[in-house]
């Protein structure tokens, strides 16, 4: 069963108040575009809507990790679609895996999605042990208001639950499901108020996906050296030096999440801050170091 795996801490890493404003005014325009996400009976159509909880949250990689949504056809249904957002980092490692359906349901029908999404979850890891990575994927499995978290460790060949944790303390609120109340309903500050977590969650995971990207390029550059005489994979102590940048922007971004929570938000901003500057580090470093390999993969 489901309640009987395996769990791993989803947090939330601060997102700064301005750039959470962009956020909310993106479901603002989209809502207002497209209506409430319970109007659209397609799966595409409810994507629309999700996307405004991540566009901007992606672009802060500045390409590093690739959004690709892909339409499927399920084995089981002929005439069943779906959608899925596969997140790659550099675009070739998958990371993460967002599965979109129109009604989750309950009982048997919810742990069947489920299966699916580990399935998938799996076929990705197949896929990137070929080009010579191994990290474990999240996947997301949502119907455009609830959200739920899952993890597939290529290694241990193993799969895991997330739970939303409010502060990294043992004991502190864990939450399986991350719900957004109907928009019609609930009042702005409501939805905002929901929102934030989400989106939030959503920037953590993408965190820890680039960190094991990064850490599985750094494997390959070691198994590999600086190049097979076809493709080079960089320098392994370049790749470490971004990895020690992209793990202080999680951590101080975690630690600004929980000291938010906690009431201090004139401080959590200053770190939020100070983690996104280390992402654009971090981004910096790792341009020039692309630059360098690009110069002698062409001999110039």
């Amino acid at each position: 069963m489901v309640g009987d795996a395996p769990t791993f801490q989803v947090h939330r890493a601060r997102i700064r108040s301005q750039e959470f404003r962009q956020i909310i005014q993106d479901f603002e325009i989209l809502g207002n575009q497209y209506g409430p996400p319970a109007d659209h009976l397609t799966e595409a159509g409810r994507s629309r809507y999700i996307s405004a909880a991540f566009n901007h949250i992606v672009s802060w990689f500045h390409l590093m990790i690739y959004n690709r949504p892909e339409n499927f056809l399920e084995s089981d249904s002929p005439k069943k679609n779906g959608l899925r957002n596969y997140f790659k980092c550099f675009g070739g490692c998958t990371i993460l895996v967002l599965d979109i359906r129109l009604n989750l349901g309950i009982g048997k029908d919810r742990l069947n999605y489920i299966a699916q999404l580990i399935a998938e979850l799996e076929a990705c890891n197949l896929n990137n042990e070929k080009q010579g990575f191994s990290v474990p994927i999240v996947g997301i499995l949502c119907d455009g208001s609830s959200f739920e978290y899952f993890s597939y460790d290529g290694y241990s060949k193993s799969f895991s639950r997330g739970l939303l944790v409010a502060k990294s303390t043992p004991g502190s609120t864990a939450i399986a499901r991350v719900t957004l109340p109907p928009i019609t309903q609930a009042t702005g500050v409501e939805y905002i108020r929901a929102l934030r977590p989400l989106c939030e969650s959503f920037y953590f995971l993408l965190l820890k996906g680039f960190l094991a990207g990064l850490e599985a390029y750094i494997r390959r550059a070691r198994d590999y050296g600086a190049g097979d005489g076809t493709r080079n994979y960089g320098n392994e102590s370049e790749w470490e030096l971004a990895l020690a940048k992209a793990v202080f922007a999680r951590n101080k971004s975690v630690e600004a999440g929980e000291t938010a929570i906690e009431g201090n938000v004139q401080k959590a901003e200053k770190l939020a801050d100070e983690a996104r500057m280390l992402l654009e580090e971090r981004y910096v470093e790792r341009k020039r170091f692309q630059t360098k390999s690009s110069r002698r993969d062409t001999g110039n």
